[in-house]
């Protein structure tokens, strides 16, 4: 109800001198019990979590399962034949060494990316105006305290929710806040019951676009209003994309499968010893091979091992996705989360105007529909034309070349 107060009120209630602040000493202590001005991050997981998921989670594991069915094969031969086949043991040591590769490069990529976001962030140190024993003093924002006489401009950034005393034309932009695309005015006059709505109140990470206020700091860190909306935003558990959601189902479908198949050829009466050691033996390596041509990153390999085997066209899509942007991703994109691109659940592609990806279509309706037109390419050859949809809320009509084709 900070709005509702008077300014004597206000000068009682924070020990603020409305022409002088607060007292260097006063600062201090407010610092110490409140802590700093800024909002706590979310929790993060652990990197060496992070670096066993690339190398044992999803579609990894299926090729550590192939690994090891290929040293067992091999442990089997060596111990009921003098001069056992190498095949399998080359083999289990070319899976084990492609799925460490693949998810050190994976933990590399989303390491990198992640690095790259988290600069941003400390590009530019925001510095905060404020008076303290009647000096003007420019601090770290984020030494900002409850009681501070803050005084913001036109293009500042509001360090904290402010009481406003005094403006002078004053301006703040709040659409990342309410979402209202207009400048709304700043004063010290209580307009409305309602904290988002009255103009005495100008809130934390909006912008001050035109005028000068002077105000009183009422709330900082995550006890302002944009804190405690990241605070419950940062609660919400992020879901699986809906690809893949349709991939595991397919997965559980395709393993119910081959394992009713595989019980019933195991069940098949073997008359001869030297039968049953081809059976197993072949189980192996089918397995071992099924698993290593359902991992992407891994498909290159698969196809020089095993040129003839058709399985691969399974997996062809999201590898020839994955080569046609490499040089795009490379050299124009920064990818928030690199999985995206190889799982085909993109909600959104941001590229440079003058460099389309390929050509757009927009419907006439608000809600427009982004068409990508893709040659898709294989060691064979080109493999298919596919169109993929990407939804955009609102795209600009000259951000895409419409009607034209770029290969």
């Amino acid at each position: 109800d900070d709005h509702k107060l008077t300014l004597d009120e206000l000068h009682r209630k924070y020990g603020t001198d409305l022409s002088r602040g607060l007292s260097a000493t006063r600062a201090k202590e407010v610092l110490a019990r409140d802590g700093p001005n800024a909002l706590t991050p979310p929790p993060t997981t652990p990197e060496w979590v992070k670096f066993c998921k690339q190398l044992f989670g999803g579609f990894s594991m299926l090729l550590w399962i192939g690994a090891i069915l290929c040293f067992l094969a091999y442990g089997i031969q060596a111990a009921s034949e003098d001069e056992p086949a190498n095949d399998n043991l080359y083999l289990g040591i070319v899976l084990s060494a492609v799925v460490i590769i693949t998810g050190c490069f994976s933990y590399y990529q989303e390491a990198k990316s992640s690095k790259i976001m988290e600069s941003f962030k400390n590009l530019v140190p925001q510095q905060a105006l404020v008076i303290r024993d009647g000096e003007k003093k420019s601090i770290n924002a984020e030494e900002v305290v409850a009681g501070d006489l803050v005084e913001v401009k036109g293009g500042d950034r509001i360090p904290a929710d402010l009481r406003i005393i005094s403006a002078q034309g004053c301006k703040v932009d709040n659409s990342s806040l309410t979402g209202e695309s207009e400048p709304q005015t700043r004063s010290p006059d209580f307009t409305n019951d309602n904290p988002l709505e009255t103009r005495n109140i100008a809130f934390f990470s909006t912008n001050c676009v035109e005028g000068t206020a002077k105000g009183i700091v009422i709330n900082t860190g995550d006890r302002t209003v944009m804190g405690r909306i990241a605070t419950l935003a940062s609660s919400l558990e992020g879901g699986k994309t809906p690809i893949a959601i349709e991939i595991e189902h397919f997965i559980h479908i395709i393993t119910g499968v081959a394992v009713f198949l595989g019980c019933n050829i195991v069940s098949v009466p073997i008359h001869t010893p030297f039968q049953n050691r081809i059976l197993i033996f072949g189980l192996f390596e089918e397995t071992a091979l099924a698993a290593f041509l359902s991992y992407c990153p891994g498909m290159d390999v698969a196809l020089r091992m095993y040129p003839l085997k058709p399985a691969w066209w399974f997996c062809a899509f999201p590898y020839s996705f994955l080569i046609f942007l490499y040089d795009e991703v490379r050299r124009y994109i920064l990818r928030r989360n690199p999985g995206e691109a190889l799982h085909l659940s993109p909600t959104a592609l941001i590229t440079e105007r003058r460099r389309p990806l390929a050509s757009a279509h927009q419907n006439k309706s608000s809600r427009r529909s982004v068409l990508l037109q893709l040659w898709l390419f294989s060691p064979a050859g080109p493999l298919a034309l596919t169109i993929l949809p990407v939804s955009a809320e609102e795209t600009h009509p000259h951000s895409w070349v419409e009607q034209e084709t770029y290969y």
